[in-house]
């Protein structure tokens, strides 16, 4: 049996298909491995300098200096947790032929979603030349939604460029 023909050599079946789907994650420079061998080097070196200061004799000393310094890794501790905790949001972009479909999930799990028409919708890069992309917008029926806010620059000029690729050829 033949295929269905289509004067203009489109694929039927391929009209709902999802030929780009991208899912943005934020950049995170240290894994999970690498903050606790950080935090364990910290306490490590806080037992050092505690016991180099009650070597010396300096046992008034020892309480403040080890107790401020302890602070200080709890402060750091703290501080990577909030961003390990950030970390967990993204943003999954999926485009075919009859829809553009944006789902932000932020860190706490509330999810946003966002359907656009992507022949309607335009595509908008801002660019700052020694910078980079620093924002992308798409803008459909009077509407703006910045996508990829927390990606680095890289990661912004990759994706725009495959995203811009796919948005064009939803529309052929």
């Amino acid at each position: 049996m033949n295929a269905p023909y289509h004067p203009d050599g489109a694929d039927p079946d391929a009209y709902g298909a999802e030929f780009f789907k991208a899912t943005l994650l934020p950049y995170r420079s240290l894994s999970p491995r690498g903050f606790q061998i950080m935090i364990l080097s910290l306490l490590l070196l806080w037992a050092c300098i505690g016991m180099v200061f009650m070597q010396i004799g300096a046992l008034p000393v020892v309480g403040p200096v080890v107790g401020l310094f302890g602070l200080d890794i709890a402060l750091i501790y703290l501080a990577f947790r909030l961003n390990y905790y950030a970390a967990r949001q993204r943003e999954e972009i999926t485009v075919s032929r009859e829809q553009l479909l944006i789902r932000q999930v932020s860190a706490s799990g509330r999810i946003r979603a966002y359907q656009f028409n992507p022949f309607r919708t335009r595509f908008h890069i801002t660019r700052k030349d020694d910078i980079g992309i620093i924002q992308m917008q798409l803008h459909s029926d009077g509407r703006t939604l910045d996508i990829g806010r927390f990606l680095p620059p890289d990661d912004r000029e990759s994706f725009a460029s495959a995203f811009s690729n796919a948005l064009t050829r939803s529309r052929r």
